[in-house]
């Protein structure tokens, strides 16, 4: 499924805003980022495209961009990038532990 059928937004919007959010984050640091509400005032889409479009600026164009919640930045250093890696792997660790204790919840529920 194509993002313009999650969206009432077109093609051509889409490719605007990936160069626009190209040029608002390349060589953003930490310090002066922007949230995905912020980058849609720059933009023909909403603040939830934005963020999918993100992810595509940073697969189609090597960009590396990245967000904590608070905002998207350029990651542009070996220590930074350390640290957003650590984070993500902290995710992907709760998410399955999550998914282990979920199971296991609903298989003693349904088996009492």
């Amino acid at each position: 499924m194509s993002l313009e059928q999650h969206t009432s937004t077109n093609r051509t919007d889409h490719e605007i805003t990936k160069l626009t959010l190209t040029r608002l984050l390349k060589g953003r640091d930490y310090d002066d980022r922007m949230s995905a509400t912020e980058l849609a005032e720059h933009v023909p889409v909403a603040a939830s495209t934005v963020r999918d479009l993100v992810k595509e600026v940073r697969r189609e164009r090597g960009i590396a961009i990245y967000s904590r919640g608070s905002g998207y930045w350029h990651i542009q250093d070996a220590d930074e990038l350390a640290d957003a890696v650590e984070r993500i792997d902290d995710v992907i660790e709760t998410k399955q532990r999550t998914k282990q204790e979920l199971t296991k919840a609903f298989n003693v529920e349904k088996y009492q």
